[in-house]
């Protein structure tokens, strides 16, 4: 009994080096089950060498059922050439210390038999438990094959998203029940480094300041969904032209740890992100499998696009509206919509509220625009002064009568001395601000 107990010490000893080893793969609950298991092999080693014939009585029959187990488990999932070989390698420890134990007196042969098979098999647990470190990954690989679909790639004009997976990137398929409930525009897995990525875009949140504030919220969502996740960095980065905000984070879920990121940025009304993960420790090589995926992702920014392009055509044929004015406009009209939506727009805006301003202001705003009035030809005056009650009126205009007094407006401007047009762009800009609102 005393060789037993001596080697049933040692193999206390290597699990607690071996999870050791292991911690930075391992969440907590398991390294204190690992450490717990490695304390009671030792009290039996320790009763087996005092000799205590109902320590090895108890020891014989945990080990029988021990091993019928795994057997079991062994046959269940035989199709893992790791769970095989762990089955294998505890058969031979458990008849190791069956031949040891199997009588209270032993013979030196028998001792000599016994101990090398459980050295045998020890040696082979420790090889296997090496191997498995990255089972879970394994088996988590197999599920997203089965996910799998054979679309070559994403592509989605209206926001501006596209994506040709990279070598070793898939994209998963609409029905599969694996992220069904996970919200997504696509869903793409890298199955032989257990990672996964989900494109989505939500529309922007009233209030939204910044998208620190969008991944503050993020974060506070998966905290009151259970998960304990930690945030490990934040950094600037970009997506195609558009800046973006990155969070990396770690948590742990389902007994296993996990490590990720998510990627957000803003076009327009609507926030977009590229969230990753993947199981176990962000390693170089996770990196490089997402670093992979980040440069094959293609983002045009339509909204911002469209709005640039708005601002130079609205401003060049009418420059007493600013790029502000111009994206203020595209707030309640779409990004794309003609130099004379935006100009029909603004122009009722300033007209409802240049009656709000200050008194000095409205004062100062009459002799511009009366300067600006003098630049124009009589005909010029009849015809944008009548738009003007009609925009006031709020009646229907056609888009040749916008596009005809925006032209009349912006050339009358174009002749007024620089200082001039300064104040009155900002004086425009004013009234239209507060016409927004009424």
């Amino acid at each position: 009994m005393k060789v037993a107990g001596m080697l049933l010490c040692l193999s206390a000893v290597v699990s607690v080096v071996m999870s050791v080893v292991a911690r930075t793969e391992a969440p907590t609950r398991e390294l204190v089950s690992a450490y717990g298991g490695a304390v009671f092999a030792l009290l039996l080693g320790l009763g087996l060498i005092m000799g205590k014939s109902w320590v090895r009585i108890l020891f014989l029959l945990i080990m029988g059922f021990a091993t019928i187990g795994l057997l079991a488990i062994g046959w269940v999932l035989r199709s893992f050439r790791e769970v095989q070989a762990m089955a294998l390698a505890v058969l031979i420890l458990a008849v190791g210390y069956f031949v040891l134990l199997f009588r209270k007196e032993g013979s030196r042969t028998r001792a000599t038999v016994g101990a090398a098979l459980v050295v045998v098999g020890m040696a082979s647990t420790v090889a296997t438990e090496i191997w498995m470190m990255d089972f879970g990954k394994r088996i988590f690989g197999d599920a997203l094959r089965r996910a799998a679909s054979d679309q070559p790639e994403y592509d989605d004009p209206e926001a501006g998203l596209s994506i040709k997976p990279p070598a070793g990137w898939v994209i998963l398929r609409r029905d599969a029940e694996l992220y069904r409930n996970v919200p997504s525009r696509v869903t793409l897995a890298q199955p032989d480094a257990g990672a996964v990525a989900f494109i989505n875009q939500v529309e922007k949140p009233l209030g939204l300041a910044n998208l620190d504030q969008y991944l503050d919220g993020f974060l506070a969502n998966v905290r009151n969904g259970g998960i304990d996740a930690e945030q490990t960095d934040r950094s600037d980065t970009t997506v195609g032209p558009t800046a973006a905000r990155r969070m990396a984070l770690t948590w742990a879920e389902e007994g296993r740890r996990h490590s990720g990121f998510i990627t957000a940025w803003i076009d327009g009304k609507r926030v977009f992100s590229l969230m990753g993960a993947t199981l176990g420790p962000w390693t170089d090589a996770v990196d490089r499998q997402f670093a992979a995926l980040e440069g094959a992702l293609r983002f045009t920014a339509p909204v911002a696009t469209a709005l640039t392009d708005a601002e130079q055509r609205v401003t060049s044929v009418c420059p007493i509206f600013t790029a502000e004015s111009v994206r203020m406009v595209a707030r309640r009209i779409p990004a794309g919509s003609a130099a004379e939506d935006y100009f029909r727009v603004g122009w009722s805006w300033a007209i409802k509220g240049q009656a709000q301003l200050d008194a000095a202001s409205v004062a100062e705003l009459r002799e511009l625009m009366g300067t600006l009035f003098a630049g124009m030809s009589a005909s010029e005056r009849q015809t944008f002064g009548t738009y003007s009650e009609k925009v006031r009126g709020g009646r229907r205009t056609g888009h040749d009568e916008d596009m005809k007094s925006m032209r009349i407006l912006g050339e009358a401007a174009r002749r007024m001395p620089a200082a001039s047009l300064g104040r009155l762009q900002a004086l425009t800009d004013a009234a239209l601000t507060v016409g927004a609102l009424l």
